[in-house]
């Protein structure tokens, strides 16, 4: 999907006050990028590191890279009750949780173990053996994941929990609330495939974003994430395993997939994506519907 942004005139803007600011740097294991409208170059970059800050706090709380986050704790802690989280983390995992039930599985955040086998076929170019997938499936499900306000518990020892199909998109809409605390609406966030956008840029009728097929979408005030297997897969023998893993199987996808989908934030956006790349399209509309959100355009079988 091809994600192209258009430019307001120079004079338009002018005659408004306003100039198009645009800042990025690496968060979350690739480039945030994001765009505001402002008439003040401080108050822009103000703004910006505001919401960067923000992204990066995210991070700390939501990466299994890091050895010190909060998800790689409480993963620590696995088995062990009631571990106390924080209001960040339980959003998190009270959305994911939500979208596995209503998915059945097909999204799921405590298939860590899994990622962790794909992750090491990756690196090998080995295929995971039928004893260590077993081992990594024998841990999984979102059941075992469970919930009350401010506090989680893993039932098993040995469960992980990866958030790499939400964490992006929460991201990006608590970066663009950093913007709007900073009094600055009209603005846009980038995280790969994950997008959130604010109001309309001036004298536009939304974000212009070009799909896939070539068709000009406006966005406005909404997530979209793109969720497929064009972007990180590894080839085994002649066969293609995309990131995107089929719980079933524990396996990544192994038929090309893409899906985009709209929703109100992109903590929503994000994990519906993935999900529908599993489901398949029939089912995977259904799915986004469900939570007021929207397929725009799915590949694959």
């Amino acid at each position: 999907m091809s994600l192209i942004f258009s430019r307001c005139s120079h004079d338009s803007l002018t005659a408004m006050g306003l100039r198009r600011f645009e800042y990025t740097q690496v968060h979350m294991g690739g480039a945030a990028r994001i765009v505001l409208f402002c008439g003040d170059r401080r108050l822009a970059e103000s703004a910006a590191r505001a919401a960067f800050g923000r992204i990066a706090e995210i991070e700390q709380v939501c990466s299994d890279y890091r050895r010190d986050s909060e998800v790689v704790r409480l993963c620590d802690r696995a088995g062990e009750g009631w571990i106390a989280i924080s209001r960040d983390l339980y959003r998190v995992l009270e959305v994911g949780q939500r979208i596995a039930q209503a998915s059945n599985g097909a999204f799921d955040i405590t298939l860590g173990p899994l990622v962790a086998l794909w992750r090491r076929m990756r690196q090998t170019g080995q295929m995971a053996t039928e004893a260590d997938l077993a081992a990594a499936k024998s841990l999984k499900g979102w059941q075992k994941l469970r919930l009350r306000p401010g506090f989680a518990m893993l039932e098993t020892p040995g469960m992980r929990i990866d958030l790499g199909g939400i964490a992006k998109g929460f991201a990006c809409d608590e970066a663009l609330m950093a913007l709007r605390r900073h009094g600055f609406d009209r603005a846009m966030i980038e995280m790969g495939g994950d997008l959130r956008f604010g109001c309309a840029p001036p004298f536009e009728p939304g974000w212009k974003v070009r799909a896939g097929s070539g068709r000009s979408l406006r966005m406005d005030s909404c997530g979209l994430s793109t969720s497929g297997d064009s972007e990180q897969f590894v080839e085994i023998g002649g066969q293609r395993f995309a990131h995107i893993l089929d719980p079933r199987t524990g396996l990544g996808l192994s038929r090309p997939v893409q899906a985009t989908v709209e929703a109100l934030s992109g903590l929503f956006s994000d994990p519906i994506a993935t999900a529908v790349c599993v489901l398949g399209k029939s089912r995977g509309a259904s799915l986004a519907r469900r939570f007021s959100a929207k397929m725009i355009e799915f590949r694959g079988g």
